[in-house]
């Protein structure tokens, strides 16, 4: 059988490290109803490209999916947040990608602040349709 490209490749995001679990994920983080609930992790590409994350988190039994963005702090460390509203369990999970439009909006930052002449950047721009 002959398998998708897709199925083969190796992730290009990687998450690492995450800072929430106690002993490995063996024991309960608990917390109170109010309290800001902070989950950090490592998380980076193979590449330069700009990254997005979400904290995925909901109550146990519950079956949507609520979302806290991502944000990076020093190197490749990341952190999200969230306020617990209710006692109980929660689920939570961490989803990262490369974002094109946001590698896009970096590299054009740069050009612009390098005073990349106007026809260049029109050139730069009719390269980059993906976005």
């Amino acid at each position: 059988m002959r398998m998708k490209p897709s199925e083969t490749a190796l992730p290009r995001v990687i998450i690492a490290g995450g800072k929430l679990e106690i002993n490995d994920g063996r024991y309960a983080t608990k917390r109170v109803v109010g309290d800001l609930l902070v989950v950090e992790a490592d998380i980076f590409a193979d590449s330069q490209d700009a990254l997005s994350a979400v904290f995925r988190y909901r109550r146990e039994g519950y079956g949507e999916w609520l979302e806290a963005p991502m944000h990076p702090l020093t190197n490749d460390r990341w952190r999200g947040e969230f306020t617990l509203s209710e006692i109980g369990r929660y689920r939570y999970t961490l989803r990262a990608w490369v974002d094109p439009f946001r590698s896009w909006r970096q590299g054009l930052i740069k050009k612009v602040g390098a005073k990349w002449p106007l026809r260049l950047l029109k050139r730069f721009k009719a390269r980059n349709k993906t976005c």
